[in-house]
């Protein structure tokens, strides 16, 4: 997303949260319900800020 106030399509989101919710990153987990937050806040910040180069932004669709 290049521009702040874009919003992301559901495949984005659906993406970020398999992403977040994978056991070695642990920030959400699925539940019957959806995903829910399993870390602090704070936790959630500094461990995405630490993927720096990994988390970039998905090429424009064609």
């Amino acid at each position: 997303m290049q521009d702040s106030d874009e919003v992301p399509s559901e495949r984005d989101v659906k993406s970020a949260l398999q992403f977040l919710g994978d056991p070695s990153i642990g920030v959400v987990e699925q539940t019957e319900e959806g995903y829910r937050i399993v870390t602090s806040y704070e936790n959630a910040v500094q461990l995405v800020r630490s993927f720096g180069e990994v988390v970039q932004p998905p090429e424009e669709e064609k």
